[in-house]
């Protein structure tokens, strides 16, 4: 099992949806930790998941930062479209994607014990962004709601088989609140496919 798992390739996603719904969508994280805190519980909690995987035989790691959370369709409602609150929720990603990078690199570069690993930092935020802000370049009509239901609460089990989608959902850059439609999670693919075989080869 242990062989296995040291030839296989690990993608860790980190963070969207603790600070979405964990932290800016509730109150009580918001009481135990200030934001900056927070950014840092979650490296931590990424870092101790990681050494986990680690400890198992896990040589083969991506970590996948968090998107512009600010450009959301669920934090844009929850929000009631301010800009200037959606925009500090932005910064705060990219705040927390630099110190998910700083971490990464401080795992490797105390990496001597284990022959092999390899932790490399994926990079969702500027491709996604740029998808979003230049929507129709990337043949998007739709950048501000999702294709199922209304497109700005739901997600996850509430896009189910009861519930109405758009007719074309390759105009539209998210399926749901949050999860971006097959054609944008192609798009991202392709940004950063360099990255994903590099981790894939283990070079």
């Amino acid at each position: 099992m242990e062989a296995r798992i040291t030839k296989s390739a690990f993608i860790v996603s980190a963070g969207t949806n603790v600070f979405v719904l964990n932290y800016f969508a509730l109150p009580e994280r918001r009481k135990q930790y200030t934001i900056t805190e927070y950014q840092d519980f979650l490296v931590q909690n990424t870092r101790n998941f990681i050494q986990a995987l680690v400890d198992l035989g896990a040589r083969k790691i991506g970590v996948v930062g968090v998107p512009p959370i600010g450009y959301l369709p669920l934090v844009m409602t929850l929000s009631s479209d301010n800009r200037t609150l959606l925009e500090s929720y932005t910064e705060l990603a990219k705040e927390y994607n630099q110190k998910l990078q700083n971490e990464l690199q401080r795992i490797m570069n105390n990496s001597s014990a284990c022959p092999g690993l390899q932790v490399v930092y994926t990079g969702i935020f500027k491709a996604l962004l740029d998808i979003i802000q230049n929507c129709t370049k990337h043949g998007f009509e739709e950048s501000r709601r999702g294709c199922c239901g209304t497109g700005l609460m739901e997600l996850g089990f509430l896009c189910n088989l009861n519930t109405a989608v758009c007719p074309d959902r390759s105009k539209f850059i998210f399926w749901d609140s949050i999860h971006p439609t097959d054609k944008t999670y192609n798009l991202l693919f392709l940004a950063f496919r360099d990255i994903i075989d590099k981790i894939a080869k283990g070079n």
